[in-house]
C-alpha cells in the first residue's frame, strides 16, 4: 500500500470539524483495540493519511491515537518476523526421446498474486501514522512514556526484515520523539540508535528552569525572558 501525504484542504481528506462532530474519528481509533492484521492495516493506513494535517493529528491525539497505534505495532510485530512459506517449485520436464512419443505440453498455468501480509502493512502503516502524531509535543511524551520500547524492537525488525518504508516511519517517530527531553532520555534506555535518541545537541533540547545560563545571560543587565524548549509547535 502506497501513501501520499494529504494537505489541507484535499478533498481526500474531510475537514477535521466532521471528525469532531460525527465521533467517526474516536470509533476509528478505537476499533484498532481489537482489530485483526487485515482491519488494522487498512484503519492504521487512513490515520497515517490524515495525520498530515494539524488539526486532524490533534483530534487523533485526544481519542488517544498514540497509545491505540503502539498497540497494533506490538501486537503485530512479531507476526511480520515470521517467514513467508515458499511457493513450491516446478517440476522440470525432460524433453522426449525418439523412442517415446512427445505428450502434448499444457500451457503453464499463471501463478497467483502473492496476498498481502497484513501485519507488515499494519506495522509500517502504524508507524507512520505515528510519525505524524510526533510531531505534536504531547505526542512526543506519550510516545517515550509508553512506547519507547515498541518503537525500538520496530525499528530493529525493519531493518532487519528490509522494509525501507517501516524503517522510514519509525526513524522519523524516534527522531521526533528525540527532540522532547524527557522522551529523549526514554529512548537512550530503550536502546535507541544515538543519532535519534539525541538528534540534536543536548543544550537544544531543555525545558523550563532546566537549562544553564548563557554567557549572555550572565551580563549585568540581562533580561532572559521566557525559558525557551525546543519545539516543532508554534505557540
Amino acid at each position: 500500500m502506497r501513501h501520499t501525504r494529504l494537505s489541507k484542504g484535499s478533498p481526500l481528506c474531510p475537514a477535521p470539524a466532521w471528525f469532531s462532530e460525527s465521533g467517526s474519528l474516536a470509533k476509528l481509533v478505537a476499533a484498532l483495540r481489537n482489530a485483526s492484521s487485515e482491519q488494522a492495516a487498512f484503519i492504521a493506513g487512513i490515520l497515517w493519511e490524515i495525520t498530515a494535517d494539524a488539526n486532524v493529528a490533534q483530534l487523533v491525539l485526544e481519542a488517544e491515537g498514540v497509545s491505540a497505534l503502539l498497540h497494533v505495532i506490538s501486537t503485530n510485530l512479531g507476526q511480520s518476523k515470521g517467514k513467508r512459506k515458499a511457493r513450491p517449485k516446478k517440476a522440470k520436464s525432460t524433453p522426449a526421446s525418439a523412442s517415446t512419443p512427445a505428450k502434448e505440453s499444457k500451457p503453464d498455468k499463471p501463478e497467483a498474486a502473492a496476498l498481502p501480509f497484513y501485519p507488515e502493512i499494519a506495522v509500517c502503516n502504524a508507524a507512520g501514522a505515528l510519525h505524524h502524531l510526533t510531531f505534536l509535543d504531547q505526542a512526543k511524551q506519550q510516545v517515550g512514556q509508553l512506547g519507547a520500547q515498541i518503537l525500538a524492537l520496530c525499528l530493529k525488525s525493519a531493518q532487519k526484515a528490509r522494509s525501507p518504508q517501516t524503517f522510514e516511519n519509525a526513524t522519523g517517530a524516534l527522531w521526533n520523539c528525540g527532540l522532547d527531553a524527557v522522551a529523549s532520555a526514554r529512548l537512550v534506555e530503550a536502546g535507541v540508535p544515538g543519532y535519534l535518541a539525541k538528534p540534536v545537541p543536548a543544550h537544544w533540547v531543555v525545558a523550563g528552569e532546566q537549562r544553564s545560563p548563557s554567557p549572555l545571560q550572565a551580563l549585568p543587565g540581562h533580561d532572559p525572558g521566557p525559558s525557551p524548549f525546543l519545539t516543532q509547535q508554534h505557540h
